[in-house]
């Protein structure tokens, strides 16, 4: 098949998950905009997994970014923007994902990432507070990025 016809398909299967999104978002609680977001952004991730894009990576983690912000956004309330941290996140994970997967990435993501994450914070001290008590979380997505990394050279590897 072709690459015109293969476009297509994809369109038109982006455009039926957006359309059964919104159409069932009133009639289910669980499908408000913080998932349609995730959801969209998911589409994007696994388009980008299956493509090796780059372009499908910047919505995907655009889109995971602001859903992810926007389920936190009431339980960060209190030190932090839930949205425009998960923007910053998202803009991160735009860095990170193609690194991992595809061993190489743009830096561009880092710097509005890196904006956004450290304006999300009212202040600096409720900053530091936060690094401070949440750092084995660090620990935590390196060794998420070092497993993802050694699963895919095993991959790689494994003739086939």
């Amino acid at each position: 098949m072709s690459d015109r016809p293969k476009r297509r398909m994809r369109i038109g299967v982006v455009l039926m998950l957006v359309g059964l999104a919104f159409f069932l978002r009133p009639r289910f609680d669980f499908l408000d905009s913080e998932y349609v977001l995730l959801l969209l952004g998911v589409v994007f991730l696994g388009s980008y997994l299956w493509q090796r894009r780059y372009r499908l990576m910047v919505p995907a983690g655009v889109l995971m970014g602001l859903g992810v912000g926007r389920l936190f956004d009431e339980n960060l309330a209190s030190f932090a923007e839930g949205s425009q941290l998960g923007l910053g996140l998202g803009f991160l994970a735009i860095y990170l994902v193609p690194l991992v997967y595809q061993r190489k990435s743009h830096w561009w993501p880092l710097i509005p990432g890196g904006v956004l994450i450290a304006s999300a914070f009212e202040d600096t001290e409720k900053l530091a507070r936060v690094l401070f008590d949440h750092w084995p979380l660090a620990l935590v997505a390196v060794g998420a990025v070092l497993i993802v990394a050694g699963w895919l050279d095993r991959e790689r590897s494994v003739p086939g």
